[in-house]
């Protein structure tokens, strides 16, 4: 695998999006790459999705220093998107809402990102694995800088009484 193929292998932030993570899955991208993980992971079963977070400040358990990322031409549909920010998906009175930004550190940016359409099908592909092929899709791209969450300084007590209480088993 060249840098061509995986720019990220060649990244001087120190990986910090593969550390950082908080990547939203589908059962069948949990199950295939990350449950045999779950140990060294965080993973909340949050409505009928998977997010998993690292424990102890640890690399994507795919990271590798010498050779970047080690399911890069499988990833998970989360990682196809980044630097675009999967920020929200979620099931509102019957309809999939998904809120998607493009804020991003990421140095790679203008390689990496992909036409707003491209990741709007992405994330419909996403949205039919997780919630069925029946349900309306609305996705909203927002350009900039994301909005607080709700509980504005009250989002790390949420999210980790959240992490606490739907941690997956």
């Amino acid at each position: 695998m060249t840098d061509q193929i995986n720019p990220c292998q060649t990244c001087a932030t120190n990986q910090e999006c593969c550390k950082v993570m908080g990547l939203k899955l589908s059962k069948r991208e949990f199950e295939k790459h990350f449950k045999k993980h779950s140990g060294r992971l965080s993973v909340i079963k949050y409505n009928k999705m998977f997010i998993v977070y690292p424990r102890n400040k640890l690399p994507c358990p795919y990271w590798d220093e010498n050779k970047g990322c080690g399911i890069y031409e499988e990833r998970p549909i989360d990682c196809r998107l980044y630097p675009f920010d999967l920020h929200k998906i979620i099931e509102k009175n019957g309809v999939i809402e998904i809120e998607f930004y493009d804020q991003t550190d990421c140095p790679h940016k203008e390689v990496l990102f992909m036409p707003v359409d491209e990741a709007k099908g992405l994330m419909m592909k996403l949205a039919r694995e997780v919630y069925g092929e029946d349900k309306p899709i609305k996705i909203e791209f927002i350009s900039g800088k994301k909005t607080k969450r709700q509980y504005g300084f009250l989002n790390p007590i949420v999210a980790w009484l959240s992490k606490t209480f739907r941690t997956y088993r």
